[in-house]
């Protein structure tokens, strides 16, 4: 049949598709996506509504090459009616590539899967044209609050491409503009005058302002950062006379029972390491719906801040840096917590060189027990500095830790990232592990160094340092043979 039949004969091989032998079933769906052509969509779109779910993927393939506008209703009235096929559909509207599709991929964007968030952020990044651009973004902005934790920074990243891309006007977001918050500041694509206004009514959070007293005790000083899931602001505690942080999560975001339990977790897991190099977590705090994490001040800058002002560390002070990282991530992993987002801005050095690590937000202990807890298979971290495991969707363990403080090593001792690109080129590159050598992109850089991050960024993890115990030993024994003997003295 399949090498001498025409149309007339695909109600035959229809009779076939449920046949109760596998490769005859198979075969006869072939067979009947061949036979009844692109430009019979009826026939198509049955079979797109079909119970049986190997139909439904060859009619989806089907609809994929068919260059039919009218293959996009379909696939919209297929994922209504089988929301689980929503990733296959998504796969075929990139392939069709046309912007009608992008209608899909936004319904997408509001799924709560992150596999289908990320599919859907995929399918944006590939068939968004300059005609659609500026709505594009616009989406993806309003739709930021709805994505899961570890799929906003991708959608971030997609929109500085934009951005960049098609030469649009920057602006300030405020990433709760939706939530009916106040005006928020955030230049995530560099500055610009535009902005994106909120509603007039202000939420119980954006009424802590300096000056205000929250709990009869926090006297709100200045805030010193924000973002999607919230606010961090600098307080002074009138009981013990002493500077603080506290770091609220949006009060629409706690009514959320995932989004309560992993700000519990914060606390949860922050508070098991004390180390020097670790911002020391004190309790959770909750009032008037408002929740907040108590956290120790530390005068400091992000280490990304730094990197923009200085490009590229001297070889001894980098590899200080990178000892203390270590130091401190090796006292976490002593207590089975990984950080699983260790990236610049998580690192904060005060003006006298010394490195505390902060925001263990989306940390996880090592152990079984605690695993149902860390969304295995999801993809959660900043995309630049992701460990090529994590961006395949395996859960995190200390090597992956390990994998993104020799990204930040690269960043330190080059001036640049390893790779750059669309967050899915980047996230493909971290997998492949064609990094050009430190010595290559900066020619000053150590070789002793430059062999420390090929270890730490090996694709595979059996390749890199086990533990970061040995990382921080390395870096050790770096720092003493890179000092001067009256350094020593």
């Amino acid at each position: 049949m399949q090498k001498y039949a025409d149309e007339k004969l695909s109600e035959v091989a229809r009779e076939l598709t449920e046949h109760d032998q596998e490769f005859v079933r198979n075969t006869a769906q072939t067979l009947v996506m061949k036979l009844i052509g692109d430009e019979d969509l009826g026939k198509i779109e049955e079979y797109a509504l079909s119970e049986n779910w190997q139909v439904r993927e060859r009619a989806i393939q089907s609809l994929a090459k068919s260059s039919n506008r009218g293959a996009i209703p379909i696939l919209r009235k297929m994922v209504a009616a089988y929301p689980d096929d929503f990733v296959l559909a998504l796969r075929a509207v990139k392939q069709l590539g046309m912007g009608k599709g992008l209608e899909i991929a936004f319904e997408g964007l509001k799924n709560p899967e992150p596999n289908i968030q990320r599919a859907s952020l995929e399918t944006i990044e590939a068939i968004t044209t300059e005609k659609h651009a500026i709505n594009v973004r616009e989406n993806i902005l309003w739709n930021l609050p709805v994505l899961t934790n570890e799929m906003r920074e991708f959608a971030k990243m997609l929109m500085s491409q934009i951005t960049k891309d098609f030469n649009l006007p920057d602006i300030q977001i405020d990433e709760e503009s939706n939530t009916s918050t106040g005006v928020v500041d955030l230049p995530l694509f560099g500055g610009g005058t535009g902005t994106v206004r909120p509603d007039e009514r202000l939420s119980p959070l954006e009424q802590l302002r300096p000056g205000e007293v929250w709990m009869d005790r926090y006297h709100i000083t200045r805030e010193i950062g924000r973002g999607a899931m919230g606010r961090v602001m600098l307080v002074e505690d009138d009981m013990v006379d002493e500077s603080l942080i506290l770091k609220f999560m949006l009060p629409e975001l706690t009514v959320d029972q995932q989004s309560t339990e992993r700000f519990k977790r914060e606390v949860k897991y922050a508070r098991k390491v004390s180390h020097r190099n670790v911002i020391r977590v004190h309790d959770i705090l909750q009032k008037d719906r408002l929740c907040a994490i108590s956290m120790e001040y530390f005068k400091s800058r992000g280490l990304e801040a730094v990197l923009d002002e200085v490009k590229v560390f001297d070889t001894l002070e980098g590899l200080k840096i990178l000892h203390q990282i270590a130091s401190g991530m090796a006292a976490a992993h002593e207590q089975e917590v990984i950080h699983r987002d260790l990236k610049p801005s998580n690192i904060l050095i005060d003006e006298k060189w010394h490195v505390k690590i902060v925001d263990f937000g989306i940390a996880s202990a090592g152990t079984a027990a605690e695993a149902t807890l860390t969304q295995t298979g999801s993809i959660i971290g900043s995309p630049a500095y992701l460990a090529p495991e994590r961006a395949e969707g395996a859960d995190a363990d200390e090597r992956s830790d390990i994998y993104s403080l020799g990204v930040i090593a690269y960043y330190m001792f080059s001036g640049q990232l390893p790779y750059s690109g669309k967050p899915m080129e980047v996230l493909a590159k971290h997998r492949e592990g064609n990094a050009p050598p430190i010595m290559k992109v900066y020619d000053e850089a150590a070789p002793e160094v430059s062999k420390l991050i090929v270890k730490m960024m090996a694709v595979d993890p059996s390749a890199r340092p086990q533990t970061m115990d040995e990382v921080r030993d390395e870096a050790r024994i770096l720092v003493d043979q890179f000092t001067l003997p009256e350094e020593i003295s």
